[in-house]
């Protein structure tokens, strides 16, 4: 039984509190997020959003937990490892933020307010990376990057494109192990930021989605016939962004069908601790897979989900 790659590399996080009244037993949840793996200079990292991680709303700065905002010590993290019997096992890693909160990156750029007649400094861009290489040694990791081909044609992104965000909505309710991929539609210009560098989707998603992946795929007005009488359709997909959650979670609120998407070179902003700077084409990574296609029943397609070659793309 096949899978997509996409769906291997979601991570679901559940976030946690250590229980100081019995430490022998199970850790406290608070909530659960999504997130994925890349990898830069030879360290894994994983990225989520700062307010999955800290519980504190990023344009608000009100604590989104209860009063557990900055307590949390531990992160769950729930990723593939293989399929057995036609069910998927997963690794499960614990990363106990207590030892070093050095490792969490956040963008390096502050930005004050306040709540409840206190300041806050909160981090401009609601992307963290973990450094998560030591946990990750002996774990399967698949890095969503894989399928990115920069050498891909572009594709054209607008305020009317169809994108899709992977995470988690179920939590704890969670019974397959794979991301729930939801589509919905870009309703702001990608290319045009917000007062932040992000954009807004139309959607309607739910607890846990916070920190999935968002991506856009493209049918390419490419086929190649081959010598066994198959067909390949060539696909093209952009790593769009990183999910931030509805902006309002009050359903009277004109804003709760809005959610926002960080673009997804931000990532690279806050492993390198450096600042934003807006590009004449702001959405550029890639990656490209293949539908091979029977000549006979085009209606029967079977995914290959290794990244194709260069010449493939260019013949």
């Amino acid at each position: 039984m096949d899978i997509s790659g996409i769906s291997a590399s979601a991570v679901k996080i559940a976030v946690c509190t250590k229980n100081v009244s019995d430490p022998s037993s199970s850790p406290l949840t608070h909530g659960y997020g999504s997130g994925f793996f890349v990898k830069r200079k030879q360290k894994t990292y994983l990225i989520t959003n700062f307010h999955v991680v800290y519980g504190i709303d990023h344009i608000t700065g009100c604590d989104l937990r209860q009063n557990t905002a900055c307590d949390i010590d531990l992160l769950e993290l729930y990723f593939y490892k293989y399929i057995k019997d036609n069910e998927v096992q997963r690794d499960i890693i614990r990363l106990d933020l207590s030892v070093d909160k050095s490792r969490i990156k956040t963008y390096s750029k502050s930005k004050e307010l306040i709540v409840n007649n206190n300041k806050m400094k909160l981090p401009e861009v609601d992307i963290v990376a973990i450094d998560v290489t030591n946990e990750l040694t002996n774990c399967r990791v698949l890095y969503i990057e894989d399928y990115v081909n920069d050498h891909a044609m572009s594709a054209s992104i607008g305020i009317d494109s169809r994108i899709c965000v992977v995470g988690f909505p179920f939590g704890d309710k969670d019974s397959t192990g794979l991301p729930i991929f939801k589509y919905s539609f870009i309703a702001s210009e990608p290319n045009i930021d917000q007062i932040d560098p992000y954009f807004y989707i139309d959607t309607n998603s739910v607890h846990g989605m916070s920190g999935g992946l968002v991506f856009y795929k493209e049918k390419l007005n490419i086929v190649n016939l081959t010598f066994d009488h198959k067909a390949t359709v060539k696909y093209e997909s952009k790593l769009v962004g990183v999910y931030a959650g509805r902006c309002s979670n009050e359903e009277n609120d004109i804003t709760s069908h809005l959610g926002r998407v960080w673009r997804y070179e931000l990532i690279d902003n806050v492993i390198d601790g450096t600042q934003y700077k807006k590009t004449k084409s702001s959405i550029t990574s890639k990656f490209v897979y293949n539908i091979v296609k029977e000549t006979d029943d085009v209606e029967n397609g079977i995914l290959a989900f290794s990244p194709i070659k260069d010449d493939d793309v260019f013949p």
